[in-house]
């Protein structure tokens, strides 16, 4: 298994004690994109999370951030 770099490394998002709840994840992650001045990024973001399948919710936000 190949660890990428992603999108913004100096992000990280704790959202694994979330379990199944997509809701509070995606909260989190936009929570963290404003703290970190790239909410202009959100279209993108909603674009790339939208295409993850069921389950793979996780690995698409790890495209973009850390996560914890």
């Amino acid at each position: 298994m190949t660890i990428k770099t992603p999108k913004h490394p100096d992000v990280t998002v704790k959202v694994l004690h979330l379990g199944n709840d997509n809701a509070a994840i995606v909260i989190e992650c936009l929570r963290a994109m404003k703290n970190a001045g790239i909410a202009h990024e959100l279209p993108q973001f909603a674009k790339d999370i939208a295409k993850a399948a069921s389950g793979q919710l996780i690995d698409c936000i790890q495209e973009w951030f850390n996560v914890e």
